[in-house]
């Protein structure tokens, strides 16, 4: 059968303590779970003509860390404006102390196809602190980030495919 705990209960591991000197958040391991959700890629300035376009996600926490993966195929850019924003992540991220997202700015792997980037470049899907949307960022060598946006897509064909790793509030 399975083990069940009750609320607020989890695995101990204190026991194994081995961090001198250093603030620990916890040792207990008190939350798993799995699942999926429907991220939407949309846009800041301006949703496309028809719509958002709705794609597939799949995530994992373990205690307070999200793994997502997601996919976003054909995407719809016509009559879109301004950079991407990819809205129904699965849980809300970390708020950092500052609350400007300087601590707490995840980064993930993306796959991309058919999207209109500079040479020298790779794209990253990022996070920041105390939200709920990922955004998408143009990497280029030797020079300043830029966010994925609107111009840079072909309406129809581009694909996104990211896993993004972050912990939660």
């Amino acid at each position: 059968g399975n083990v069940t705990l009750a609320s607020g209960h989890g695995i101990d591991f204190s026991a194994t303590s081995d961090t001198s000197g250093v603030t620990s958040g916890g040792e207990l391991l008190d939350d798993y779970e799995e699942g999926t959700f429907t991220p939407a890629f949309d846009f800041v300035s301006a949703s496309p003509s028809a719509g958002a376009t709705v794609g597939e996600g799949l995530y994992t926490k373990i205690g307070r860390l999200v793994t997502v993966h997601v996919r976003l195929v054909n995407v719809n850019s016509t009559g879109a404006t301004g950079d991407v924003t990819i809205t129904g992540m699965p849980f809300t991220s970390k708020l950092d102390g500052g609350g400007d997202g300087s601590v707490t700015l995840f980064n993930g792997t993306c796959r991309i196809n058919d999207v209109n980037i500079a040479a020298s470049t790779y794209v990253v899907a990022e996070m920041l602190d105390n939200v709920a949307v990922a955004r998408l960022i143009e990497c280029t060598d030797n020079a300043t980030i830029d966010l994925i946006n609107a111009g840079n897509l072909n309406h129809g064909t581009s694909d996104f495919h990211f896993t993004l790793t972050y912990p939660t509030a």
